[in-house]
């Protein structure tokens, strides 16, 4: 039987067992936050979470929270060509920005839904192509391909006591 499915509308995800969950408030770095949104992807070793952080200066961040590790990244700009992304191996360098990164880890992840007020519209069973980077021992960041081209995000790793959550 046909079904008519709405664009950004998705099943409710399970709970998170995290720290995180939409309208909990904390701060990082002197910069206040509430968290506003949530997409889960899952990928070949399980799934993860992405939780949209709103700061108080206006910028967006990411708490990419897999397995119990966090990592905060925030997205910024990046020359890098679908054509280019496409030829990256794991263990390939690349430079961004003042850091020497190295590809870790290359897959495609399925969006399994989203939940609150995200800057984008949620499509489940959406796939995304990714690539994670790695410089040094904390320093993250992600490369995604989607139709709008190639999107960077750097961050590092952080604790859960970092974010001085206040729920």
């Amino acid at each position: 039987r046909d079904t008519l499915e709405l664009p950004g509308k998705s099943a409710p995800l399970a709970a998170s067992t995290g720290a995180l969950g939409l309208g909990v408030t904390g701060e990082y770095e002197g910069a206040s936050f509430v968290v506003q949104g949530r997409v889960r992807y899952s990928y070949d070793q399980g799934f993860w979470d992405e939780w949209c952080l709103q700061f108080s200066n206006s910028n967006l961040g990411w708490v990419s929270e897999d397995d119990g590790e966090l990592t905060l990244t925030q997205n910024r700009k990046t020359s890098i060509t679908p054509i280019r992304f496409g030829k990256l191996k794991v263990g390939q360098s690349i430079v961004s920005g003042d850091s020497n990164y190295r590809v870790q880890e290359s897959g495609t992840a399925v969006c399994l839904g989203g939940e609150g007020q995200l800057p984008f519209v949620v499509l489940p069973r959406e796939t995304i192509d990714y690539k994670t980077l790695r410089a040094g021992v904390n320093r993250i960041a992600t490369l995604e391909l989607s139709d709008e081209g190639v999107k960077l995000f750097t961050g590092r790793k952080i604790k859960a006591a970092e974010l001085n959550i206040i729920e």
